[in-house]
């Protein structure tokens, strides 16, 4: 998660400890300075406090701030005309030792100030620790006021390509890869194998079930009798003699192709007194 820190030009970095550091020394004044020709008003100074020098010669005033983060922003003091003494600013930020910008004010003919004037605004750099110099490029009037850096507590992300990664680490994706493939290949083969014998299993049962009913279909009716020799089905039925009143039975060839049955001779005596019986005789049903 990315938060914004503050440097103060007198505490410091209340989270780190860091104090900024001024050179030369004997050239920078406190917010107290009673000699200083510039006078801004202390309520306007983040913290109450700032801190200034004007160059002298050739020797830069500068100060310096150490920092962790993703960037960093510079606010100064920028006074417009004030008598007897330079208000024009110019200055030069170098970052890790590489320059990264200037400022320059020219002062118009008013008497403003100008508070908490961003002077500097450096992003897009690597979460990591960052020295920065901010320094008088000549005859200039520099009031440092403070400076908010952002830092960045997330999780460092790791790169496949990034330095310090071992050897084991680049090979671990090809053996997770190996045992993925394998699983997946032994999924569909155990698919097919299921279904091979559930399809099996649904043929032998339709078999199974065909030939129990053709089985059940080919036998005789319970009450049918089969023919010894030919073995077609004969069933009992009744039938009555003519002219008599009483019932006989016989059994009949049930065979559609075959002649009518003949009954076999009766006595010559017919019991009822009613007919003779001959010889055989033909009985149509």
């Amino acid at each position: 998660m990315a938060t914004n820190r503050t440097i103060d030009d007198t505490n410091g970095d209340l989270i780190t400890g860091f104090m900024p550091v001024y050179a030369p020394t004997s050239a920078w004044n406190p917010t107290n300075c009673t000699v200083c020709f510039v006078q801004p008003e202390g309520g306007q100074f983040f913290d109450y406090t700032k801190h200034d020098s004007t160059q002298v010669a050739s020797v830069p005033s500068s100060v310096t701030l150490n920092f962790t983060g993703t960037a960093i922003y510079l606010f100064c003091v920028v006074p417009n005309t004030v008598p007897l003494t330079t208000t024009f600013v110019d200055l030069k930020f170098t970052l890790d030792g590489a320059p990264v910008g200037t400022y320059t004010h020219v002062p118009d003919s008013s008497s403003d100030i100008l508070y908490q004037v961003p002077v500097l605004s450096t992003q897009n750099l690597n979460n990591t620790p960052h020295t920065l110099i901010a320094e008088t490029a000549g005859n200039s009037l520099f009031i440092f006021d403070f400076a908010i850096y952002t830092f960045d507590d997330s999780p460092p992300k790791v790169s496949a390509s990034g330095p310090g990664l071992s050897s084991s680490v680049s090979t671990q994706p090809t053996s997770t890869a190996t045992v993925q493939i394998s699983d997946q290949n032994r999924i569909p083969i155990a698919a097919i194998v299921v279904g091979s014998i559930s399809a099996w299993s649904v043929v032998a049962i339709a078999l199974v079930v065909v030939l129990c009913w053709r089985r059940r279909s080919r036998q005789p009716s319970p009450d049918s009798e089969i023919d010894a020799f030919t073995g077609i089905p004969l069933v009992s039925t009744f039938f009555r003699l003519t002219g008599g009143n009483k019932s006989q039975s016989a059994t009949i060839l049930l065979n559609p192709g075959a002649e009518d049955p003949i009954l076999p001779p009766y006595a010559l005596t017919d019991p009822f007194g009613t007919h003779v019986q001959t010889s055989a005789q033909k009985i149509t049903l």
